[in-house]
């Protein structure tokens, strides 16, 4: 849902966790598969050893921006002491 504005009932249940009221899902084998199917992760495997594997390109330009916007608001906090 990245890049899409919450709606008011993802906000009134974002609200309702950060109370307490609510808990979400812990459907840890359906996040798993998400991951999968979109090429972010892959299955542990001891039996192989593919250090060739790479997350798909969408993951790393993400985890990239990410890491850039870290370092970003790094600086500009030791710039600020």
């Amino acid at each position: 849902m990245e890049g899409h504005p919450a709606d008011p009932l993802d906000r009134f249940y974002d609200m309702l966790t950060r109370k307490g009221r609510a808990r979400p899902r812990r459907n840890v084998f359906g996040v798993a598969q998400k991951l999968y199917q979109a090429g972010i992760a892959r299955p542990f495997d001891a039996s192989t050893n593919d250090f060739n594997w790479r997350p798909a390109p969408l993951a790393r330009q993400s985890q990239e921006k990410l890491v850039a916007e870290i370092k970003s608001l790094w600086q500009a906090r030791m710039k600020a002491r």
